[in-house]
C-alpha cells in the first residue's frame, strides 16, 4: 500500500534449493532413502532428510522482517516435492511453495521471473547456471 492506495507490486522472492541447503541426507540414512525412492515411498524418502535449523530460522526472519517470499526448489521429483511441501507445512516453515525443477529448466525459467531476486544453491557446479541471480550458499546469513 502506498499513500492509501493498494499497490500491485509483488514482493521479491528468493529460490532456495532443498538439497544441501534446507535439507541434509545423513550418511546413515542413504540406503534407507535409496530404498524408499526405488519403491516410490515418498513419505519415507522425505523423512530420511534432516532439516537445517539455522536455515529454517533464517527463512522465518526473512519472511517476517524483510517481507521476502521464499520458495523451495527440489531437483529430486515432483512427488518428492509434494510430500516435502506437506512436511515443511507441518514444521511451520513459512515458504510460499515447494516445487520440482532441474537446474537447466530453472535457469531457462528465470528469464521470465523478474520478481526473483536470487537463487541460492549450495552446489558450486550450478553457480553460473542461473546467471546473475545465482548464489552459492555456504552460510545461512547469506540469505536475503
Amino acid at each position: 500500500m502506498q499513500h492509501g492506495d493498494i499497490s500491485n507490486e509483488s514482493a521479491p522472492r528468493i529460490l532456495l534449493v532443498f538439497e544441501g541447503a534446507v535439507g541434509f541426507l545423513p550418511d546413515i540414512k542413504v540406503k534407507d532413502y535409496q530404498r524408499a525412492v526405488r519403491r516410490h515411498a515418498w513419505d519415507d524418502a522425505v523423512s530420511c532428510w534432516e532439516l537445517s535449523e539455522p536455515i529454517l530460522r533464517r527463512i522465518l526472519d526473512l519472511v517476517l522482517r524483510r517481507n521476502l517470499a521464499v520458495e523451495v526448489v527440489t531437483f529430486i521429483s515432483q512427488p518428492f516435492a509434494d510430500v516435502l511441501a506437506a512436511r515443511l507445512d507441518e514444521e511451520d516453515v513459512p515458504v510460499r511453495r515447494v516445487w520440482y525443477s532441474t537446474p537447466g529448466r530453472l535457469s531457462r525459467r528465470l528469464a521470465y521471473m523478474p520478481d526473483v531476486a536470487a537463487v541460492y544453491d549450495p552446489d558450486e557446479a550450478h553457480v553460473f547456471t542461473y546467471g546473475s541471480k545465482g548464489r552459492v550458499l555456504v552460510d545461512p546469513n547469506q540469505l536475503g
